[in-house]
């Protein structure tokens, strides 16, 4: 606790309130006092005192042996005596756009210190299937076969324990696609996405001209067990009790998606320290309700539609280091937001 005074004011001939005289005077037993009751929990950490956890509880006014070894924990962890076990590292990297995406090197600090690795929706532009005017020409297949490269590459790259792919909007462009060509009857016969091939399925590319066809194996066979990857089928999940999401919905404003988000997850019921969001293509933090917030920007190049004269806000790019302690907690100090 910080000093009231750096000089002694008594001394001096100034006098003071006796109230405050008392306050000061209870200030220094609560400082002696927890000088005691440290030394005595070091004593007990070192077998030094056979004294259980509760017996000094109830001597020193704890309202339980628990709590007094929590408090002796703190103070140690604060000192740098111990660190959490059993961490958590999990790197959150979205909105890559395929063939917009930036290198694999930008992940370079991370290397062989990523325990999860979530990637958060639209690995893949899906231009050539969008309602939008074509900037490009390139197949949808050879987009698909190059995202399928990309993730290959990042994840041998950083070199994660596990993986988890949430889906995007641009993800869904597939089956919107199928939905506004296709006789609904045959729609049964299509996956939702993209990632339910490159991840699960696996897919053929027919070159008609040559009569010939190549297959590109499911990233499931492709690790065949090396590293646990798992498409979740959804545009969320959780990972501890940390929230990855991937709206379709887009408010403009500061953390406004974000913010809706997190009033819908609440409503559902779901119980997070931590909501991660994907989507917006821009960065952001903040608290509230006790939930650690964060927009994680993007892994991509501006588009040129963002400098057309609409004055479209621009894009950040970036990703979120977060930190999870063993019952999955996020550790704040040791998360954060990196701006590329």
């Amino acid at each position: 606790m910080k000093k009231l005074f750096s000089i002694d004011c008594m001394s001096r001939g100034i006098s003071l309130p006796y109230s405050f005289i008392l306050y000061k005077k209870r200030v220094r037993e609560v400082e002696f006092l927890n000088k005691e009751l440290l030394n005595i929990c070091y004593k007990k950490h070192n077998k030094e005192i056979d004294l259980s956890w509760e017996e000094l509880a109830k001597k020193y006014n704890f309202s339980s042996g628990e709590c007094l070894r929590t408090w002796f924990k703190r103070i140690r962890r604060e000192n740098g005596e111990i660190g959490y076990k059993n961490k958590t590292r999990i790197l959150h990297i979205s909105d890559n756009h395929y063939p917009f995406n930036l290198p694999k090197e930008v992940f370079k600090d991370y290397v062989g210190k990523v325990d999860v690795l979530v990637f958060g929706g639209d690995e893949q532009d899906c231009q050539s299937v969008s309602r939008f005017k074509k900037k490009y020409r390139v197949p949808f297949v050879d987009e698909m076969i190059g995202t399928r490269q990309m993730i290959i590459d990042i994840i041998e790259y950083i070199k994660p324990k596990q993986v988890k792919l949430i889906a995007g909007n641009h993800n869904y462009r597939l089956i919107n696609y199928f939905s506004e060509k296709v006789h609904e009857d045959l729609l049964t016969l299509m996956p939702e996405t993209n990632l339910d091939f490159i991840i699960d399925l696996g897919f053929w590319k027919h070159d008609h001209q040559t009569k010939s066809k190549t297959f590109y194996e499911p990233l499931t066979k492709v690790f065949d067990g090396k590293i646990d990857i798992e498409y979740m089928k959804n545009w969320w999940c959780k990972v501890g009790h940390t929230v990855f999401a991937h709206p379709k919905a887009f408010r403009s404003g500061i953390l406004a998606t974000t913010e809706k988000a997190y009033l819908y997850f609440l409503q559902l019921g779901e119980k997070f320290d931590a909501l991660c969001l994907s989507h917006t293509h821009h960065q952001g933090f903040s608290r509230y309700g006790g939930v650690y917030m964060y927009e994680s920007g993007c892994l991509c190049e501006e588009q040129s539609y963002a400098s057309d004269g609409t004055m479209i806000r621009p894009q950040d790019k970036g990703f979120v280091y977060l930190v999870q302690d063993e019952q999955g907690n996020l550790i704040y100090d040791e998360s954060k937001l990196i701006c590329l």
